[in-house]
Parts: structure tokens; sequence; C-alpha cells
């Protein structure tokens, strides 16, 4: 029993000299109450086998209850020899502790390289990255180990710095390594980290590497921060690196974090910011990762990505590349999950509600936003792209050019609307020639755009979707449609979205292109009736069949079509 309350493989030491010996014994009970003794030895004691065995031992023990309810208590100190350099080695137990705990520790004055280390304790299970700082030297160390159960614990401390960039006024400052060994995971016994600090303007960031993450040959260092501004972070980033180009659109984040991750083989860093941006007034959430990539010839370059989050979906972000530019661009497709429509946007940035028909069924495939804080006043813009009304394309437009905002709805569709299927007279005209209405566009302004904000929002504006009208646009509702009697085709244009009177309109009328592509101009409606109707002039008379007007209403949210034809 008493030997095995002892550490483990300790009765096996040979050549134990005894120094001191106390007995206590009760006469009367004829018992054995207490033994103190004091041993040394110059063999060696495998505490953990074939991995840590310590030399030069001295013990104490203190045997208490011998002839009862016993417990042993003690100290022994020894030596480990790590390439030359001897650490202090102590082991206690005190009465109560069920197991035997090893401390050790550098001698006074002593320093140990990380080098060293490794070739005594990793047992090649880690292999030391090519990256790595020339010297390493640990002058704090702390070894614990639990006899009982084998597990190895190391904790290093080093004050040097590492400037792995060979750029001026960087590095990385101290380090600190902390491994454990575990004998029950076999594959993998030994785990741990390195840790070390990096200084930005004067925040310091805990960074640490995983010492099993060095495949590439290098350390790859990760942490986080809520306490760098991000205008100092991009100082830091054009001061460091050389970089000058982190575009302005990013300045108004505010910071919710800041994770940070570098490789010290590849020098390439990560900078990622989570945190909020202000779009259209209102706080959006935002991530972007500003990646930093070293060249061959020693410079760096810049990456950017990220995405902003709302309302509940989430659009991939695409920075312009000049730094002076105060926009940025984010695109969703349906392939990201979830479901998005104009009214959504509008109320998650609480913007003013624009009268979009509330069953305009769009069934969004993809969108893009472009929001810009430097324009002649605030613009969000937003393309998007239909899977109904044949592939139908629509822009929205916030604009905030002084105190108000300005809002723009336009829609593009390739919809067409078969007028041989009207009563009567669709039948019988159907059997000579197709009739239709075809291109039908739809504007909706909830303010006068004038031709300078129309200038302004040009070039913002994807190529391709709904435009304003160059001339601008009064508040109010336009439509466009192309009535195509068997290849006859005539625009036509009815609304109350007729340019504004500001002095910018050009004296021409806006133009459509015809099927042919020659300039056509607008049809005038040669009269409108009671219920709202705008009747237009046709006069094509196709075999039979004569066709007089061509009759459009735009009420209660929906578009009508009248037709006025003969049949002889």
């Amino acid at each position: 029993d008493f030997v095995n309350s002892l550490p483990p493989a300790f009765s096996k030491i040979p050549q134990i000299v005894i120094d001191d010996l106390m007995i206590t014994f009760d006469p009367a009970k004829k018992a054995l109450n207490d033994v103190s003794f004091g041993i040394h030895t110059a063999s060696s004691w495998p505490i953990v086998e074939n991995y840590f065995a310590i030399t030069n031992i001295v013990v104490a023990l203190d045997i208490a209850g011998v002839s009862g309810s016993r417990t042993v208590q003690g100290l022994v100190r020894g030596v480990f020899n790590i390439d030359g350099v001897y650490l202090q080695c102590e082991i206690q137990k005190q009465a109560t502790d069920t197991g035997w705990v090893l401390t050790s520790g550098l001698p006074p004055g002593k320093t140990l390289d990380l080098v060293q280390v490794a070739g005594k304790l990793f047992e090649s299970k880690i292999t030391l990255p090519d990256a790595r700082p020339p010297s390493m030297t640990f002058s704090v160390l702390e070894v614990t180990i639990h006899t009982g159960t084998g597990m190895f614990g190391f904790s290093a401390q080093s004050a040097d710095s590492w400037n792995f960039l060979d750029v001026k006024d960087f590095a990385i400052e101290s380090f600190k390594l902390d491994f454990t060994r575990d004998p029950s995971i076999k594959d993998a016994p030994i785990s741990g980290t390195l840790a070390t600090t990096l200084k930005i303007k004067d925040v310091e960031v805990a960074l640490s590497a995983s010492m099993n993450a060095t495949a590439d040959g290098g350390w790859a260092f990760e942490g986080s921060s809520k306490q760098i501004p991000l205008g100092a972070l991009i100082d830091y980033i054009a001061e460091t690196f050389g970089v000058h180009d982190v575009p302005r659109s990013i300045a108004g984040i505010t910071i919710d974090n800041l994770h940070i991750s570098f490789n010290t083989k590849t020098r390439d860093f990560t900078f990622g910011v989570t945190g909020k941006i202000s779009i259209a007034g209102q706080p959006v959430v935002i991530q972007v990762d500003i990646g930093v990539l070293h060249q061959t010839d020693g410079s760096f370059k810049k990456v950017l990505k990220g995405t902003v989050t709302f309302p509940n979906n989430q659009f991939g972000l695409d920075f312009e590349t000049d730094p002076a530019d105060t926009r940025f661009t984010a695109t969703w497709d349906e392939t990201a999950g979830g479901s998005l429509g104009f009214t959504d946007l509008a109320k998650a940035l609480q913007l003013p509600k624009l009268d979009i028909p509330a069953d305009l069924d769009l069934d969004l495939a993809s969108a893009s936003f472009v929001y810009d804080s430097g324009t002649k006043g605030a613009a969000f813009v937003v393309t998007a792209a239909s899977k109904n009304y044949g592939g139908g394309k629509a822009t929205f437009i916030a604009f905030k050019p002084g105190a108000d905002w300005e809002m723009f709805f336009g829609l593009a569709t390739a919809k067409q609307i078969d007028l041989t299927a009207l009563p009567l007279i669709g039948k019988p005209l159907g059997a000579l020639t197709t009739v239709m209405l075809d291109d039908i566009a739809a504007e909706l302004a909830s303010a006068p755009f004038s031709g300078d904000d129309v200038k302004t929002l040009a070039n913002i504006v994807k190529s391709g979707y709904p435009q304003l009208p160059p001339d601008g646009m009064a508040k109010g509702v336009d439509l466009t449609v192309m009535f195509d009697a068997g290849g006859h085709q005539v625009p036509l244009r009815l609304g109350t979205g007729a340019p504004p009177d500001d002095g910018t309109a050009t004296p021409a009328g806006p133009a459509l292109s015809s099927a042919a592509g020659s300039p056509t101009s607008m049809a005038p409606a040669t009269q409108s009736s009671a219920d709202g109707t705008h009747w237009f002039t046709i006069q094509k008379r196709f075999g039979p069949a004569s066709i007089q007007k061509i009759g459009v209403r735009y009420y209660q949210q929906r578009l009508w079509a009248l037709l006025n034809a003969s049949l002889s």
C-alpha cells in the first residue's frame, strides 16, 4: 500500500541514499504513528516513460498514520536536462491531494531557445515552420506534469520581437508558447498555441497560432479587437504596407469587431471588419475583409470583399477601385436564399412609400444596389431582374438632393398583351393578322426629377435597366406601350409625368425606337373619354378588318386596353 502511494516508478529507483530517518511510535498501543525520511540518488527517474525523466533527485517524505488511516505527503526535487540547460523540478503532494504534481522552471539567469524545446519535447509530432524568428529565447518557463495520468503541460514566455515583413516600424512583440501532451491521444498527443501581440497605433491586439497548423511552413496567427477605430486601421494599412487605395466608402463603418489573421510564410494579412454602416441614414450590418497580399517584389496588393445584410438578405459587396470614390455596390441573387422586394428594401431603410402596385409580382431573380453618399445628395439605386413579365427589368431610385427624398420606380417588360383575345372583334381579327401591345414600360415618381438630377444619377443606374427620362420627370405616373398590328408599330404614351418646366428640358420630346430600330415619335392622344381612357388614332386596314383607334387607360393600378375596330 505504501509503495502504491508513491509517485509512479519511484519505488524502482536504484542506488538510493538515506540522509535522514525519523520514526514516531506509541509503545502503549504498540502502534507506529509517523515515518519521516530524506533520501537522494544519482539515478534518473522516468516521470513520463520515454519522454520526461529527472536526475539529481532529493526526496523528503512524511508518512502519517502508518498503523491506521495512512496519508503520504512530501517533496521531490531534481533537474531535467534540455540541451545543457537544467530545469529545476519539484514534485509536491499534500495529504489531501489525490496524486503527485511536478512543476519545473528555469534557473535564474538561464534561457532556452524554441529550437531546443522542439528538439527535446515535440517528439517530431510538430515541425517548426520554415518561416520563424531567427531566435525565440524563453526567459520564463513552467512545466507541469500529473504523474498519475502522464498529462504534460508546458508554458514559456519570450520578450523577443520579430519583423518578418522587413518593413519599417513593424514587429510582433513578445511570444508565449503553451502546449500539452496527452498520452491518451495516440496519433496527436501534442497540441498547443503560440501567442503574441501586434500593435496597431496605440492598441495591442492579442494573436495566436495553432502549433498543428504549420503544413505550409508558416504560422497562421489570428486575433480580434473591439478597440480600434476604422480610421486608425486604414492609416495603419497605408503606413505599414504602402497600400493607400482603401476606399472612402468604408470609412463610415462603426466597428463592432476586428478580426486579424496573417501567415508568417506568405506574409499575407487579412483584416476582417464587422460592424454597421449607414445607408440612407439607417444602420445596416456589414462585414468587410481587407486583404493585404504580399507580392514577389516586396510590395503589397489590396483585395476587398464583403457583405451587407438587410432586410434579412445577404448582398455581396463590390467596391470601387478609386480610393476617393464614395460609393459601393452590392449584389444578390435567388441562389443566396430568401426573397426580396422593393417594398422590403424601402421599409428597411425607412424610405418614403412609393405607390408601386401591391400585386405587382416581380419575383426577382437577381438584384444589385449602389449607395453613394458623395453625389449631390445621397443616392440609393436598385436594379433588378424579374422572372415574370417576359424577363422584365426594374429600377428603384431613392435620391436626396435636399431635405426630402425623391423616389422613382421604372419597369421595362417584354410582356405582350394579345388584343385578338378581346370579345366580338378579336377572333376574326386574329385570323387576319397579329394585334398586340408590346414593350410595356412604367415610370413612377414621388416628386419632380430635374434634368440635373437625371445627369447626377445617370452613371449610377446600370446599363440595360430603366433610366429616368433624359429631360427629367414630374411627379406622377407615365406608361409607354408599343402597339403592333401586323408589324405596323405605333409607340403610345400616357400619364402625368411630363418633364418639369425647370429650364433644363430640351425642346424636342422624348422618343422611342420602333421594332425596326428607327426613332419614332410618340403618337398623340386624339381624345380622352370621361372614364380616363386615352384614345390614339391608328386608321389601319387588314383586308376586311379595319382598326380605327386604340384606347389605353391606367386605373386602380392596372393597365386597360380597348380597341375600336370593324369588319366589312
